[in-house]
Order: C-alpha cells, then sequence, then structure tokens
C-alpha cells in the first residue's frame, strides 16, 4: 500500500515527497543567518561572548603581567594557557576577529572587531587600564586605544 496525499485536481503526492519537502525547507531555514529574521537577540548574544572573551584577556593580561612584569601578546597568553588558542587563529572566534596593538612593559590594547555588519551592533577593545569599550559604527572598524566609549556607557542597541 503506496501511502499519498491527493490535491485537488486529484493527482496524488506521495507522502515520502511531502516529508522530504519539509524537512529541505527546515533545513534551509536553519541554516539562514540568523540576522534575516531580524534576529536582535542573536546579536546581543554574539556581543556578550565577545565581552566575556575580552574580560578573559584582562585577566589574563593580568596574570601573564605578574610573572613576567610585562603585558604579552596574544600568541604568548596561548603559549601560557592563558587564553583559548582559537582567539589567535585567522578565522574569528565566534564572529568576532581578536587583534593587539601597543603591547608592552606597561600597555597593551586588544581588538574585537565584528566579521561583519550582521553579527553584532559593536567593536570593542580593553587595554591596561582594565575599561573595555565599544563603538556603535554601522560598519566594523578597529577600536583603537581610548576610542569609543566605555561599555557602561554604551547605550544597548535596540
Amino acid at each position: 500500500m503506496r501511502l499519498a496525499l491527493h490535491t485537488q485536481a486529484g493527482k496524488s503526492i506521495p507522502v515520502i515527497t511531502v516529508v522530504l519537502g519539509v524537512c529541505a525547507i527546515s533545513l534551509i531555514i536553519y541554516l539562514m543567518p540568523s540576522d534575516i529574521f531580524g534576529c536582535g537577540n542573536c546579536k546581543l548574544g554574539r556581543e556578550t561572548t565577545a565581552l566575556q572573551t575580552l574580560v578573559s584577556i584582562r585577566i589574563a593580561q593580568a596574570t601573564f603581567h605578574e610573572e613576567h612584569n610585562r603585558f604579552g601578546t596574544l600568541k604568548e597568553l596561548v603559549a601560557a594557557d592563558l587564553i583559548d588558542k582559537r582567539i589567535v587563529t585567522d578565522k574569528a572566534f565566534y564572529d568576532y576577529q581578536y587583534t593587539e596593538s601597543g603591547v608592552g612593559p606597561v600597555t597593551y590594547c586588544v581588538h574585537a572587531t565584528r566579521e561583519r555588519r550582521s553579527i553584532a551592533y559593536r567593536d570593542f577593545n580593553v587595554t591596561e587600564e582594565g575599561v573595555i569599550r565599544a563603538n556603535t559604527a554601522r560598519r566594523p572598524a578597529l577600536l583603537l586605544r581610548n576610542d569609543g566609549i566605555p561599555i557602561s556607557e554604551s547605550p544597548i542597541p535596540e
């Protein structure tokens, strides 16, 4: 016995065809970027992950400085097993690219830049001061030292 659905025109469609079609559409929707559906919570979630990563880097820098009397590069922090090694790869770490500048005995700046505009609302940085700063530029941009505003004063985009 073959299961089939019947259309108003009297044609029959095998049930397996309908089931496979529904599965295909579900898979396509699952794989689509969430921002097509306006997922603001997804963007805020990515930002939260970036902020948590910067906090981890800030703590790692303090630990490294305590042991070496200077701040470390991201690769040195990985080598010291203080941060996740995926942060320093060429691929984005949870949709943000992490870079450094001005790393030395008394200074450092780590930048978290969105991979693309649709990923999140803001880019961030953290310096030896321990203050995480954000920008609200529409396009992803490297947030330089002392640019942007502290996240405590940065409005959460709607």
